[in-house]
């Protein structure tokens, strides 16, 4: 768990086509105030960002039919 740093790059699940983005950009496409962008966390895994917490969770880290374990994590 960590501060989003300038270049972090995800790829958004429910995107199509498959695309990474940049998160700083992300977030200010989904109007998220410009002082909050740089205190938004992520966590991140051994494949990259798994999650930008509240909003949206990477595409390679999502809970599919396939998926045999899960951690389920809860930030206050």
């Amino acid at each position: 768990l960590r501060p989003v740093e300038a270049d972090d790059v995800f790829a958004p699940w429910g995107r199509e086509p498959r695309r990474s983005v940049r998160v700083i950009a992300w977030l200010a496409r989904r109007q998220v105030p410009a002082w909050q962008r740089p205190r938004t966390l992520v966590v991140t895994g051994a494949h990259g960002i798994a999650w930008v917490v509240g909003h949206r969770v990477d595409r390679d880290h999502a809970i599919t039919a396939e998926t045999r374990r899960a951690v389920r994590l809860c930030v206050t």
